[in-house]
């Protein structure tokens, strides 16, 4: 699986504390939570070469415990307890989704994840998909990538509009926020998700400036013709 190097790992944790502060400064409703009582951040950016979003996920230890401990009614330790990877892979597959008018479905790939002092770093690939699929495995590489090329895999993905899900920790927490920025070909939008504002859907025009210190994707971004005309 080619998601996220360790290099642009590292670098991603820098860069998603300034985007908290960044997309936090962005409206009215989102600079009052800019300092949640219980919150999460994530990038997840879409790399043209794959049809993929690329997901760098942050969320606090012992809250992300909590929530799987009273959802399995038993202790887990996300770093001993037996099965907690794929714990942590399948409660993440049901509650965070990316998809697009032209694939409404989607499917994880899973990467990884780093424990660190505080804070659970969650590393996925999310796949637009045309179709409901499950992908079960944690093994990597994802046996996923060693299918054969099929109408599901091919089929140009349009960016048109995105539709995120993000539920993330609000089964024990009503007052969790969880804020997602979306990068693509340099453009990014910021957006929050609440217990009550689980699905977001947002358009290819909301998307800020493309930004110069940022490598430029190397095949352009599908948008359908109708819209071109329109800008």
């Amino acid at each position: 699986m080619n998601i996220l190097s360790r290099t642009s790992i590292c670098c991603g944790k820098a860069a998603l504390a300034a985007l908290w502060i960044l997309a936090a400064g962005t409206s009215s409703t989102a600079a009052s939570v800019l300092h949640p009582f219980h919150s999460s951040i994530a990038e997840a950016e879409w790399n043209s070469e794959t049809s993929r979003f690329e997901v760098a996920l942050k969320l606090n230890g012992a809250e992300f415990e909590q929530e799987l401990s009273q959802l399995h009614n038993r202790r887990i330790n996300i770093e001993t307890s037996e099965g907690a990877e794929e714990i942590v892979r399948s409660y993440v597959q049901q509650r965070f989704c990316m998809a697009t008018a032209s694939h409404p479905h989607c499917r994880m790939h899973w990467a990884g994840m780093e424990v660190a002092i505080r804070d659970v770093w969650l590393y996925f690939e999310v796949e637009p998909a045309v179709s409901q699929v499950v992908d079960t495995s944690v093994t990597k590489p994802d046996p996923q990538d060693d299918l054969p090329a099929t109408s599901e895999t091919t089929s140009p993905v349009s960016l048109s509009e995105i539709k995120i899900t993000n539920s993330l920790l609000t089964t024990s927490r009503p007052e969790q926020v969880n804020l997602v920025t979306v990068l693509v070909d340099r453009k990014r939008h910021s957006t929050h998700f609440t217990s009550t504002q689980k699905t977001v859907t947002i358009r290819w025009e909301t998307f800020g400036e493309p930004e110069s210190d940022l490598p430029a994707n190397t095949t352009p971004i599908l948008i359908p013709d109708a819209e071109r005309r329109g800008q």
